[in-house]
């Protein structure tokens, strides 16, 4: 076993002990309707500090996603959307890749057979075939992108899947397109194991800073 198979294995293994680490933080700060109210006032927050920034007031395109019961819920930005277009990446039928954008409408009900994968879901969604990068990246663009956790370094850490990493390798090669990640405070840690083939965010929003 060479000395470079070795220390990824240890990287590896130290962010599958940080993604376990994480899931009990959230699973602890979501066990409760007292606690799920605190979330969901986490994740108001978390919007009105996106709405702030320059990246959202100039994106002609945001990319959001609909979020799981313990990631920030962003579905109150779908009212913004009067000026722009958003768009979900789903994901969850074929982890290992990009899958499909979906085009956001201002509907209180979601059309997707992954409903299920979803926490209260307020968006309709419908799937388009594949993304039309140069339409997307010639006017400025805002991903948002969930994360396990985060450093101040701006290192993220994903789900496993390597979605979230191939869409920003995709998009944000473009100085159009600005990745800012979204996380509570308690998924901010001191450091963040990152392999070769790991995209970092441009900024980090949680309810109470930005990174």
């Amino acid at each position: 076993m060479t000395l470079s198979s070795i220390a990824k294995k240890n990287i590896a293994k130290k962010k599958s002990a940080l993604r376990t680490e994480m899931r009990h933080t959230l699973q602890y700060a979501s066990c409760t309707k007292e606690k799920l109210r605190d979330i969901a006032t986490y994740s108001l927050r978390i919007c009105q500090r996106i709405r702030a920034t320059h990246w959202w007031r100039y994106a002609h395109t945001v990319i959001a996603y609909h979020a799981y019961k313990d990631e920030p819920d962003v579905s109150s930005l779908s009212r913004d959307t009067t000026k722009r277009i958003v768009f979900l990446p789903r994901t969850l039928a074929h982890p290992h890749s990009i899958g499909a954008l979906c085009k956001v409408l201002n509907t209180p009900r979601i059309e997707s057979s992954d409903i299920k994968h979803y926490s209260t879901p307020s968006w309709t969604i419908k799937p388009t075939s594949k993304i039309n990068t140069t339409l997307l990246l010639s006017s400025p663009c805002l991903l948002l992108v969930p994360g396990r956790a985060f450093d101040i370094t701006r290192a993220r850490l994903g789900r496993g899947g390597g979605v979230y990493d191939a869409l920003m390798s995709l998009l944000c090669v473009s100085n159009m397109c600005s990745c800012v990640g979204l996380c509570f405070a308690m998924q901010v840690v001191p450091y963040v194991p990152v392999e070769a083939h790991d995209s970092t965010v441009h900024a980090i929003i949680t309810e109470r800073s930005l990174y």
